[in-house]
């Protein structure tokens, strides 16, 4: 049963391993260095949303292989977007224009109130330079965003920001549960939930190592180890009553009060 797909289940992500990464949505969590935002419900929501920040912050709009082209795309032209497909952008403005958008989501937080911040920054900005055009084109975005927001369902969260111990009831024993550790957008540990407190702070320890990359941005996530992800999503989509436990570093030990 939990194998099935739930699509009314999606993710925006967004591949690291390629050139001027763009932002998609997909139906899984992305395989390789990857940032993966969600799970969301309402795909037609999502995609608009991933629409707005392109535009929002420049990113392009095509698709994952970079096709060259002699002149700038229609966005391009109105100054709404850069143009990588001309050859002559440079890599590392596209990439802090990445960062920004991919920001905001990337705290242990929601990314909503982030991102509607932003957008209301940018639009006093405007406004105090007169650019008055740009103030309600971005007044125009703020507007449309809110919509969308409240109607998208899930949480505007990157998957490798927390980690996080699920406990599980077992679908025959009752009087069991199963214990899964969720650590840098990985499922690095899973069995049944031990009984003696001194070994679940023991494996939530090791699996913060295992999930930790200091300094770098997005997940490893292996090809072979989407499938985990996705049941244990649609898993928690369906329970929400499943009991979630978020690791944090510097106490650890208060993941073992069970």
């Amino acid at each position: 049963r939990l194998t099935r797909r739930d699509d009314r289940l999606c993710y925006l992500r967004c591949r690291l391993d390629i050139p001027f990464p763009i932002l998609e949505v997909a139906s899984e969590p992305a395989a390789g260095h990857a940032v993966t935002i969600g799970p969301l419900r309402g795909r037609r929501l999502a995609q608009e949303l991933v629409e707005q920040l392109d535009s929002l912050f420049g990113l392009r709009h095509c698709g994952r292989r970079l096709q060259r082209r002699q002149h700038p795309s229609a966005n391009g032209q109105r100054g709404r977007g850069l143009s990588p497909c001309l050859g002559d952008l440079d890599p590392n403005l596209y990439r802090r224009r990445l960062d920004d958008a991919l920001g905001l989501f990337l705290t242990e937080t929601d990314g909503r109130e982030r991102l509607l911040a932003h957008v209301q920054r940018q639009m006093r900005e405007a406004s105090a330079k007169q650019h008055y055009e740009r103030a309600a084109w971005l007044r125009r975005r703020l507007r449309r965003l809110t919509l969308i927001l409240e109607r998208l369902s899930g949480t505007l969260e990157a998957t490798h920001v927390r980690a996080k111990l699920i406990l599980a009831a077992h679908p025959v024993d009752s009087s069991r549960q199963d214990a899964f550790w969720l650590a840098g957008g990985r499922l690095v540990d899973w069995g049944p939930a031990p009984e003696d407190t001194g070994a679940v702070e023991e494996r939530s320890r090791a699996a913060l190592r295992r999930g930790s990359r200091v300094g770098e941005l997005g997940a490893h996530v292996p090809p072979d180890e989407i499938d985990e992800l996705r049941i244990i999503a649609t898993y928690l989509a369906s329970h929400p009553e499943t009991t979630e436990l978020m690791l944090d570093r510097p106490r650890v030990s208060e993941t073992a009060a069970l």
